[in-house]
């Protein structure tokens, strides 16, 4: 399943990271920062949870956003640039490589997979799944971000087959996306966003019952 929460954040954080190299920048200084973008970059990653397969679209990324930015530098006489930029970018791809995360995916069985959108991991999925650990509740939603809605019913029988229940956070963002997304699973429903404290408090009392 893409990750497109990964791909957008990786995209603003190479854009950035080369908006934000000085024009005037000594050959050092390139170097450095395009190694760094590198790290930053595998450090997302490990981050995000994203999987070995995404390794590929990242080389792809950096390489296409390093060959541009070097493009910037052309007209600089004062250094082999076009050298420095291939020389970088290559140490660049090794480290990518390097420090990109190997993970397996996680088949431990929990009692909640949530999923949500890009935008909600932060302010909704991250402290609803806190709230719900405090309850004395196992979830899974590092693996499901959605971002388009061919992904939902893909996801839906993802996490059915591995975990207890599930459940889709209905916040404004996804209301504004305006997606037809129903679902008659049993053991999964659709959960709108209120505040956090009632969220949690809705899923526990359902989970709960599917113990019984």
């Amino acid at each position: 399943m893409p990750t497109h929460g990964y791909r957008h954040q990786a995209t603003l954080l190479l854009t950035n990271g080369i908006r934000l190299l000085p024009s005037d920048a000594s050959p050092p200084l390139v170097t450095e920062a395009l190694l760094q973008l590198a790290r930053d970059l595998a450090a997302l990653a490990e981050d995000t949870r994203a999987p070995t397969s995404e390794l590929e679209w990242s080389l792809s990324a950096y390489t296409a956003m390093v060959d541009r930015a070097a493009a910037t530098f052309s007209h600089r006489s004062d250094g082999d640039f076009p050298r420095v930029f291939e020389s970088a970018k290559a140490r660049g791809i090794e480290n990518l490589r390097s420090f990109w995360p190997d993970r397996a995916a996680d088949l431990t069985p929990r009692d909640l997979f949530m999923m949500y959108l890009p935008e909600d991991r932060l302010p909704v999925a991250a402290p609803l799944a806190i709230e719900l650990i405090k309850r004395r509740f196992t979830v899974a939603f590092s693996d499901y971000e959605i971002n388009s809605p061919g992904e939902v019913a893909a996801c839906i029988e993802k996490g059915l087959k591995i975990h207890r229940a599930g459940a889709l956070l209905l916040t404004p963002a996804f209301d504004r996306r305006r997606w037809p997304v129903s679902s008659r699973k049993e053991r999964f429903r659709l959960v709108r966003l209120d505040s956090l404290q009632s969220m949690a408090e809705e899923l526990a009392r359902w989970l709960t019952s599917l113990k019984v």
